[in-house]
């Protein structure tokens, strides 16, 4: 995930940026109860946090917000944010875990020229049906005897469009299958 393409000599590669939320519960001596869950059942007083890596893993921007806030509102921010520090995300291959991602916010994230890669859990897709454009599969682990027990491959996971009947995401364009 984190391998420089092939380019030409002399371009700028496009910025790899991984992007993660989480929420986090804050503690305080009133009006917020003194652990993770309340008599509710719910983490009550929660920050949201969002994090932008860089192609190297290193931690570049780190933000709070409300405890209630989505990640489709907090990338942009985070994004727009990093740029106005000096970084460049023209373009970008940004990385980040489908479980908050919306279809039609992905959408507008490959309109705005970036490449999306998402992290799917295995109750997300259901085998290769679930995906189009279905690279070579190479081994990924291997066990103490050397034989793969891991394959992977380039994939487009066909999400559908809720906004609009019938259409899925577009296919990215780049050197993927």
């Amino acid at each position: 995930m984190w391998e420089a393409e092939n380019q030409d000599v002399g371009e700028e590669a496009a910025p790899c940026l991984s992007i993660d939320g989480h929420r986090k519960p804050v503690y305080a001596d009133g009006l917020i109860p003194r652990g993770l869950i309340g008599r509710t059942g719910k983490i009550l007083g929660g920050r949201a946090l969002v994090l932008l890596h860089d192609e190297q893993g290193h931690p570049r921007r780190a933000s709070t917000s409300r405890g209630d806030q989505h990640l489709t509102v907090g990338l942009p921010k985070a994004l727009t944010r990093y740029e106005q520090a000096g970084g460049k995300t023209a373009h970008a291959r940004i990385i980040v875990d489908r479980d908050q991602m919306a279809a039609p916010f992905l959408r507008d994230l490959t309109e705005a020229g970036h490449t999306i890669v998402t992290l799917l859990k295995t109750n997300q897709y259901e085998g290769l049906t679930s995906f189009a454009h279905v690279g070579e599969f190479v081994p990924l682990t291997h066990n103490r005897k050397g034989e793969v027990v891991r394959e992977v491959a380039h994939a487009c996971f066909t999400l559908p469009l809720p906004d609009q009947q019938g259409q899925v995401l577009p296919r990215p364009r780049g050197p993927y299958p």
